[in-house]
């Protein structure tokens, strides 16, 4: 069919996107391990038991593999969203927990952080990934404000702050760490605060009644 690569030229660009996902796994484990001053070709080429002149060729400028370890950090977890509120907001700060703890993401994002103070590319790079790991949530927020849940005039912001920010704190401050029950109860007194009163449908209307 005209206009398609030929099978072997296909088959090369699949040994070129392995050789760059290893490349990049090898990186972000030496990042988490050992911190960013570790990620060098050679250190990664060691790691992914690849060439050094390979990982060269994909990355002349050490700070372009750095910075291309810290964009595959981008690639986003949808969360299914079900319409109860508690449950979808439960689901996805236990996804940013599994993140920050299992996958030692808070170390990824002080790299971001510190890298970002002094390099423009990194700052948006910290923008893109900030923007996607919040856009679940923001989701689920605005369908609760739709349903009425939630009070229509919620500031976001606030919100996320208020949501992410104990996760944050605990993780990556305060050093306490970040259990399962940590994140029901940070979604518990949210909600306890936020969460409009019972509402009980009467026909097609909705009429909100104190419990």
């Amino acid at each position: 069919m005209a206009g398609l690569p030929s099978t072997p030229l296909r088959r090369l660009d699949a040994r070129v996107e392995r050789t760059r996902s290893a490349c990049l796994q090898a990186a972000r484990l030496l990042l988490v391990e050992e911190g960013w001053e570790a990620i060098t070709q050679v250190r990664v080429a060691e790691q992914a038991g690849i060439g050094r002149a390979t990982v060269y060729r994909h990355w002349p400028d050490r700070l372009a593999l750095l910075r291309d370890t810290l964009d595959a950090e981008l690639i986003n977890t949808d969360i299914p969203v079900t319409g109860d509120l508690r449950i979808d907001l439960t689901a996805c700060l236990e996804a940013l927990r599994f993140e920050m703890v299992e996958r030692r993401l808070d170390r990824v994002l002080a790299t971001l952080v510190d890298r970002s103070m002094w390099e423009p590319e990194m700052l948006q790079i910290r923008v893109n990934l900030v923007k996607a790991g919040i856009s679940p949530l923001l989701r689920i927020l605005d369908q609760g404000m739709q349903s009425g849940a939630l009070p229509a005039n919620l500031n976001r912001d606030d919100c996320v702050a208020g949501l992410v920010g104990p996760i944050v704190w605990h993780q990556m401050i305060s050093s306490q760490g970040v259990s399962s029950d940590f994140v029901d109860e940070t979604v518990d007194q949210f909600l306890a605060q936020h969460l409009r009163p019972r509402l009980v449908r009467k026909g097609r209307v909705t009429i909100p009644t104190r419990q």
